[in-house]
């Protein structure tokens, strides 16, 4: 018999090294979440973010994506692991402690950051990580 699968929420991160872009990122993350007003949520999302769960995906602007999150937040928020995909350039980040409202059942969202440039255009090697995706658990 296999094991079971391990829920997203489960996951803990593991002490890595960082490159520096990664680190600064977790670190802007990691002060969001230090409080139920996500203090600069906007800075790490981009112009519009999908909203995708297993029935819908919602596009959202800025604005509205920051509200939605603000609508879901709970004190207690963490990140529980962020790592960067070894074959995409996407980094996938794991939080817990959102309010269990729709669409969110177990108070988990992952977020997908991935590199824009200035002009919201995608920049793989040097642009900075912003948030494109999030899917709630």
């Amino acid at each position: 018999m296999s094991a079971p699968l391990a829920h997203a929420c489960d996951v803990v991160d593991q002490a890595e090294d960082l490159e520096p872009s990664i680190a600064a990122t977790r670190q802007a993350l990691e002060q969001a979440l230090s409080s139920p007003t996500l203090p600069g949520i906007e800075d790490l999302l981009l112009g519009t973010v999908v909203i995708t769960t297993y029935l819908t995906n919602e596009t959202l602007d800025q604005s509205a994506t920051a509200e939605w999150l603000r609508q879901r937040a709970s004190l207690g928020l963490q990140l529980k692991q962020i790592q960067r995909h070894h074959h995409v350039p996407v980094l996938i980040a794991v939080t817990e402690g959102w309010l269990a409202t729709p669409p969110l059942g177990a108070g988990c969202l992952t977020f997908n950051f991935h590199r824009y440039g200035p002009a919201g255009a995608p920049e793989e090697e040097a642009g900075a990580w912003q948030i494109d995706v999030i899917s709630p658990e």
